[in-house]
């Protein structure tokens, strides 16, 4: 006699799908959530800490960080899904680049 097992047949397709709709809903949440006029509109690095490129460059050309775990202690934060962090080290490099 077989037994069904609930998600058992989750793949790691279906793991990655669901990821990506949590993120997806994260970003919705941030974008209604967070006023944002004009002139302050940045690109959001990472969505779990609603981080945006702008607060990300400013930590560091402030001398807040050299890489990202230490960029976003100093923002008061710190890493948690790990998506963001290639694209806030690429940030993080080209600042220390123009510095």
């Amino acid at each position: 006699m077989a037994v069904a097992v609930a998600g058992a047949g989750r793949t790691a397709g279906n793991a990655k799908t669901t990821n990506r709709r949590i993120n997806l809903l994260r970003y919705i949440i941030i974008i209604r959530i967070s006023p944002v006029s004009v002139e302050d509109s940045s690109v959001v690095v990472c969505l779990c800490n609603a981080i945006r490129e702008k607060d990300l460059r400013d930590t560091v050309r402030n001398g807040g960080g050299h890489n990202t775990c230490s960029a976003y202690a100093a923002l008061g934060r710190r890493t948690r899904c790990g998506q963001c962090i290639p694209f806030a080290q690429s940030i993080i490099k080209s600042e220390l680049a123009t510095a």
